[in-house]
């Protein structure tokens, strides 16, 4: 699972045009990259709603900084951001992926 997830890391860390960490370090420590595995929610879910409170925050476009993808095989986000938006989003992440009350 572990190589699964640098592989993400690596790929969100080229995918948002940053160069891979020069060290031997596995890019999931890279400063402005987070891999965030969920428990409750569904990423490809939690991708969409992220993504569009992305747009709505950044004047009705994409903000290019950010970039947000789900892994579903891994029920991971990959998220590439400043890191005080990184933070923001780490923070709603947590918030959203809560058990469902009984009955939904």
């Amino acid at each position: 699972m572990k190589t699964a997830l640098t592989a993400l890391a690596l790929a969100a860390c080229l995918a948002c045009q940053n160069t891979p960490c020069a060290t031997d370090e596995a890019p999931a420590v890279h400063a402005n990259v987070e891999v965030i595995v969920l428990e409750h929610m569904e990423a490809a879910e939690a991708a969409d709603v992220l993504t569009q409170l992305v747009a709505s925050a950044s004047a009705g476009g994409s903000d290019p900084e950010v970039v947000i993808t789900a892994d579903e095989a891994t029920n991971s986000l990959l998220v590439s951001a400043p890191e005080a938006t990184l933070a923001e989003l780490k923070t709603l992440v947590v918030a959203l992926d809560k058990q469902p009350a009984a009955g939904r």
